[in-house]
């Protein structure tokens, strides 16, 4: 005798929709970056809308899936999701509402002996807190940062949403919500001398946010 158990959420997002929860998802996802370069938005905006095309082939997980069948998301879509204000505040003021996040707040995780420091907040860059240079050879910044842009845009397409996972789920959520990335492109033969620290931080606010990190670690032959 089998003896299936499903939770009364779990049913109702089953049958509310297929797409029930990532429609919900999507609805909380932030446009890209204002500080992007034309060319990389381009490209970035491109990849955002197959990913989100390609969602459509897809169903929330629940427990009837074996991948998932000891992971109850249901309660996920209990929550009022929204999309990050992502903007630096202006002194100390916070931005909507969420509250400001500064360098004080951010000693405790520092690591020692580290070349350069690249803070995202709710998965926004913030150059506020962001430390150091990288070394020669070695490019370290937001895609939103025009000197990436000119350091290493051209070729973010051979890298760039090119990884095994898309077929996943909430991989191709996270390529369709992405609003910009942190670039770590080490070229043939260099060498960084002191670590590189991306530091990921996650506020909470009157409102659940929801955030989609991306980075992009590109190290050349030799390096």
């Amino acid at each position: 005798m089998t003896i299936q158990v499903i939770s009364p959420d779990d049913k109702v997002v089953g049958q509310a929709s297929p797409q029930f929860g990532l429609d919900l998802l999507l609805k909380a996802r932030s446009p890209l970056s204002s500080a992007t370069t034309t060319g990389i938005n381009t490209y970035l905006q491109s990849l955002r809308d197959n990913a989100a095309t390609a969602l459509e082939r897809y169903t929330f997980p629940t427990t009837r899936d074996e991948e998932w069948r000891f992971t109850n998301l249901a309660p996920m879509m209990e929550l009022d999701w929204s999309a990050p204000v992502g903007e630096e505040p202006v002194g100390d003021e916070p931005v909507g509402d969420e509250p400001v996040v500064t360098a004080a707040d951010l000693q405790a995780y520092h690591l020692s002996d580290v070349g350069s420091l690249l803070v995202l907040v709710n998965g926004e860059y913030r150059a506020d807190l962001s430390t150091g240079a990288a070394a020669s050879g070695i490019t370290v910044g937001a895609l939103s940062d025009p000197d990436v842009a000119i350091a290493v845009g051209p070729k973010l397409q051979q890298y760039l949403g090119q990884q095994r996972g898309l077929e996943q789920t909430f991989t191709t959520l996270n390529t369709a919500s992405m609003t910009d990335g942190v670039v770590v492109w080490v070229d043939k033969g260099a060498v960084a001398p002191q670590p590189i620290h991306l530091l990921y931080v996650s506020t909470m606010g009157a409102t659940p946010n929801l955030s989609h990190p991306r980075c992009l670690v590109v190290a050349s032959a030799t390096t």
